[in-house]
């Protein structure tokens, strides 16, 4: 028997028709095919949820409600209140941005703030209009065009090379490749953003999901996640600039020969781990995560190594340890969240 609702959410039960050898059909409630202007031969579009049911959709082609709104601004908005709203709407799936003062005109500092944003933070938007009155931000990219697997891959690639960057600028102690780690941590973050934008737009769209290369919407959850764990990956690689600005004399090169290794071991596991999500791979996934587990063992070997440093030095490097062993245990909740997405698959295999 197969359940289903009309538009007025009344449900009835029909009976499904054995038709010839090898198919089965449902009739369609009359008052349905009436309200979608549907004659015969017309052709539906019939998609499944994840779950159980069979979602038919007559849309000859796959649209989706672009939004606009007004954000009004006064004299006292300071920067943390602007770039929260705007991050907001954006997130929400906005595609037009109007922003206006309350008293005709924005202040300066207001209008700076909201172009650095759209510059350093939002993913495919530009600015349209640009006055004293109004500041337009459109966003120019449709979400079919940068599905939410690839800005993951996009993430972990540029973290990636963030930390392998980090590496190169403890070696020779370089302080502007710090000052450039460090500015490349609002790019990872700008994918963070468009990501959570992508999956509002999947779950809010009936069709969004194939219109996005994605899969089906139990991947939402796990892909948030993943995003999250990318961006703090990012941020640790942006602390270990920090901290080496910091430091007065380059670390000895007994040392940075044994954190390259270290960071080599980490990023060898995001870099499985996001192979293992990119391939569905379970058995890959697994094999991260059980590897992961020897990070701690490799810092505290590091550790408990006999080097002659300064107080300062020393602290350097145990921070950075840490920071190090945190890809390995960030790439290890990547592996959890592959296991948990491709458990069904996996079993099937058995």
């Amino acid at each position: 028997m197969f359940k289903r609702k009309n538009v007025e959410n009344h449900s009835e039960m029909r009976k499904i028709q054995y038709s010839g050898k090898s198919s089965f059909t449902l009739a369609l409630p009359k008052k349905w095919v009436i309200n979608q202007k549907l004659k015969a031969g017309d052709q539906l579009s019939v998609t499944t949820d994840g779950t159980n049911n069979l979602i038919l959709s007559s849309e000859k082609k796959k649209t989706y409600v672009k939004k606009q709104t007004n954000i009004l601004l006064d004299e006292t908005s300071e920067k943390g209140h602007i770039e929260r709203k705007i991050i907001a709407t954006y997130i929400s799936g906005y595609n037009q941005i109007h922003i206006r003062s309350k008293h005709k005109r924005m202040t300066p500092q207001q209008r700076s703030i909201i172009k650095k944003l759209v510059r350093d933070k939002l993913v495919g938007t530009e600015i349209i209009e640009d006055s004293n009155l109004i500041i337009s931000i459109q966003v120019i990219l449709d979400p079919s065009e940068l599905n939410i697997e690839n800005t993951l891959r996009r993430m972990s690639v540029i973290t990636q090379g963030m930390h392998g960057d980090i590496i190169y600028a403890i070696k020779k102690h370089d302080i502007e490749m710090c000052k450039e780690i460090i500015r490349t941590d609002d790019d990872v973050d700008r994918f963070g953003l468009y990501v959570i934008r992508q999956l509002r737009f999947s779950l809010e769209n009936d069709n969004s999901l194939e219109l996005a290369n994605s899969v089906d919407k139990i991947y939402c959850l796990g892909y948030r996640m993943i995003a999250k764990s990318l961006e703090r990956i990012a941020d640790h690689a942006s602390l270990m600039g920090q901290q080496l600005m910091s430091l007065n004399k380059p670390l000895p090169k007994s040392i940075v020969v044994q954190l390259d290794e270290f960071s080599e071991f980490s990023r060898g596991n995001l870099e499985k781990s996001m192979r293992a999500l990119l391939n569905k791979d379970y058995k890959l996934a697994d094999k991260v995560v059980t590897t992961c587990l020897e990070a701690p063992k490799k810092e505290l070997k590091i550790l408990n190594s006999d080097f002659k440093m300064t107080k300062d030095q020393d602290a350097c490097v145990v921070s950075i340890l840490e920071h190090i062993r945190r890809v390995s245990d960030y790439s290890a909740d990547i592996g959890e969240v592959v296991l948990n997405l491709t458990i069904d698959e996996n079993l099937k295999k058995q």
